[in-house]
């Protein structure tokens, strides 16, 4: 097999010869993924180094490395450009958040990273990673006994700080989704740098997994700090798309604010794309109206294009995304596109309510420039 140059291994054990074998008869080997195997941080340098792909989809239980061990292990890899890390970082439960490494992995050659387990395992190991080109990464944080709302929002932080040292300041587009699960990780962030078609960063926050909703409820102020302050002290964010995905049962509709919307808007001031989905997303559109008598410039005043996604379009969504079109064509801001995605209406009344509202907000942008569609059920609302 020396022509070999991708080997999946699963389960090792103390006696597996694996290790030796892709050290001294897989010449070739460049990519390399390992589920529950056994101690790769023991293995000699020389059998990483060459490594453009390294996954490690889980440990075998009881087998958690130091910090320095796996940090060791990682320093190892100069040549790696994908890392995937699935439930394998080291069990730290005497971290101190904001704690300064020991040591750092630099990983000069990493473009692409994947960590998936819990909130202060990966901010942890976040911590010790120093990569030089990173342009994707992908945080999936998994709830723990120790993943509370602090360390959430610590965590938030840490990954938007990490993105915004290498690669934030290169982005064109922006997914913001806040959607709630049975169960689900409490916080999910991807980003991409301008190489990957299309460049993006998705934030992806769970509310009922860190306030559940049988023990708590959600207060606006306690969402406002997971969300909104996470942004602070992160260099002004400049993707020209964003996409705000805004899901959350109705007994929590008003978890976010226009109020706290309006922050989030002024976090993105150069965006030309928006796209707005969700049962409640009509309370974003109310912070996007100009008031013909401010003199402040309104937000997101390169905004041209405008997609609006929701189960259907009722009265107060049909006057807040109104006054939000008519108000900018008045000051002289006009969307070029204007896009509309429902249900199809249930009773031939409501199909007769929706023709007017669409007559309406179709006279606001030029005939071929309005887009409106109707189907069965809606993806992701």
């Amino acid at each position: 097999m020396p022509e070999l140059e991708s080997l999946t291994l699963c389960g090792c054990d103390d006696n597996d010869i694996w290790p030796q074998l892709v050290c001294g008869q897989l010449p070739r080997l460049r990519k390399l993924t390992l589920d529950r195997a056994l101690a790769p941080w023991k293995w000699a340098p020389s059998q990483l180094a060459p490594l453009v792909s390294l996954s490690i989809l889980g440990l075998q239980y009881g087998r958690w490395p130091s910090i320095d061990d796996f940090i060791f292990m990682l320093g190892s890899c100069t040549a790696l450009e994908t890392l995937t890390l699935h439930d394998a970082a080291p069990k730290l439960t005497w971290w101190n958040i904001g704690d300064e490494p020991r040591r750092l992995a630099i990983l000069p050659s990493l473009r692409e990273l994947e960590l998936r387990g819990s909130i202060v395992d990966i901010t942890t190991l976040i911590t010790h990673l120093a990569p030089r080109m990173l342009r994707l990464i992908t945080l999936n944080y998994c709830h723990a006994d120790l993943g509370d709302a602090l360390h959430a929002e610590e965590a938030v932080k840490q990954a938007l700080r990490l993105l915004s040292r290498f690669s934030l300041m290169e982005m064109e587009r922006l997914v913001l989704r806040l959607e709630r699960h049975d169960r689900g990780p409490v916080a999910f962030i991807t980003g991409c740098g301008h190489q990957q078609t299309p460049p993006c960063l998705v934030i992806h926050i769970d509310v009922n997994e860190i306030w559940p909703q049988s023990t708590s409820t959600v207060e606006g102020e306690e969402f406002e700090s997971l969300l909104l302050h996470s942004l602070e002290g992160i260099p002004p964010l400049a993707p020209r798309r964003l996409d705000i995905e805004y899901i959350v049962p109705p007994q929590r509709m008003g978890v976010l604010s226009s109020r706290q919307w309006l922050r989030v808007f002024h976090c993105f001031p150069g965006i030309t794309h928006l796209t707005i989905a969700g049962a409640c997303a009509y309370v974003l559109l109310s912070e996007l109206s100009i008031s013909p008598s401010s003199s402040h410039r309104p937000l997101c005043p390169e905004l041209k294009h405008l997609t609006f996604r929701a189960p259907s379009l009722d009265s107060a969504s049909a006057r807040a995304l109104y006054r939000a079109v008519a108000s900018r064509r008045v000051r002289n801001e006009s969307l070029q596109t204007l896009t509309l995605n429902f249900r199809w209406p249930r009773t031939d009344h409501e199909t007769h309510s929706l023709e007017q509202e669409i007559q309406t907000l179709r006279g606001l942008v030029e005939a071929e420039n309005f887009h409106c569609s109707l189907q069965d059920t809606l993806q992701g609302l």
